[in-house]
């Protein structure tokens, strides 16, 4: 099961997940606040696998994304570079993630 407080605590006071109805289609999204906070947004019609996923995904665009490119604004964009590093980031991470559960 997803443990939105646990994941939210690796970045303390710097990311805080939130599960929410997203739209159709729209699994995920991260966006930084004016106080600096990053916000993952993602749907709670996901699985707890999936959840888990997607914030890992989020996370990579934190990590790598955000402090290059302010903000990126689309829909349908998994063909896009970062939308491919950041799947490799959360499949890579999602495994390191669950060998470490078990």
């Amino acid at each position: 099961m997803v443990n939105m407080k646990e994941i939210s605590e690796l970045f303390t006071g710097k990311a805080v997940c939130h599960a929410v109805q997203l739209g159709p289609g729209i699994a995920g999204f991260v966006y930084k606040s004016r106080k600096g906070v990053y916000h993952i947004f993602v749907s709670e019609d996901l699985s707890p696998e999936g959840r888990r996923h997607i914030i890992f995904h989020e996370i990579n665009h934190i990590l790598k994304d955000m402090p290059v490119i302010p903000y990126v604004i689309g829909v349908d964009m998994q063909r896009y570079l970062i939308e491919k590093s950041a799947e490799r980031f959360a499949r890579e991470v999602g495994l390191v993630y669950l060998a470490g559960s078990g």
